[in-house]
């Protein structure tokens, strides 16, 4: 696992659930070690951080008419209308 994130976590029960996505890649374990804080939310140390993140999202490709006006100018619209275009010839 990256140095930066090792750092950023240890401390936090990092250390504690380590082994448990030990010879995963970075972000397999990132993502699987954020899954069970979340799981454990009423006693995480990470309790207010994972409290404040969206329960959904969505995507460039979701943007209404309104939002794209909103983002002209921006570099998301070409990428959204390019991934638009991608996923129409897939």
């Amino acid at each position: 696992m990256a140095e930066l994130g090792t750092q950023v976590l240890r401390g936090c029960g990092y250390e504690k659930r380590r082994w448990q996505v030990a010879g995963l890649d970075e972000t397999t374990s990132h993502v699987l070690l954020v899954l069970m804080e979340r799981a454990a939310l009423e006693t995480s140390p990470w309790r207010e951080y994972l409290s404040s993140c969206p329960a959904s999202f969505g995507n460039a490709l979701e943007l209404t008419a309104e939002e794209i006006r909103i983002l002209e100018g921006s570099p998301v619209v070409p990428a959204a209308t390019d991934s638009l275009q991608r996923s129409r010839l897939g």
